[in-house]
């Protein structure tokens, strides 16, 4: 596991991993509501304060911003340049 978040309202938790999965799973329960994908590694996972939407940045150099209840990605990959 890379990076973890927990839900502003403490029911859910979003995971990144290597194997560049992004989880989202029920506190009290341990069961997944979710999972996304990335290219490469997931290195961050963060949740916005409405908790609907989980971003997760990863090794292929993306930010990814999800709805969590419907499952879809809302924005498309942002590159970030390293060049700066």
């Amino acid at each position: 596991m890379q990076g973890i978040a927990w839900s502003p309202d403490n029911t859910r938790i979003a995971s990144g991993y290597y194997d560049r999965t992004v989880l989202v799973w029920e506190a009290a329960t341990g069961k997944h509501v979710c999972m996304y994908r990335h290219c490469d590694a997931v290195f961050a996972v963060a949740w916005s304060p409405d908790g609907m939407y989980v971003a997760s940045a990863g090794r292929d150099k993306t930010v990814q911003v999800w709805l969590v209840e419907d499952k879809k990605h809302q924005l498309p990959g942002t590159g970030i340049d390293d060049e700066g």
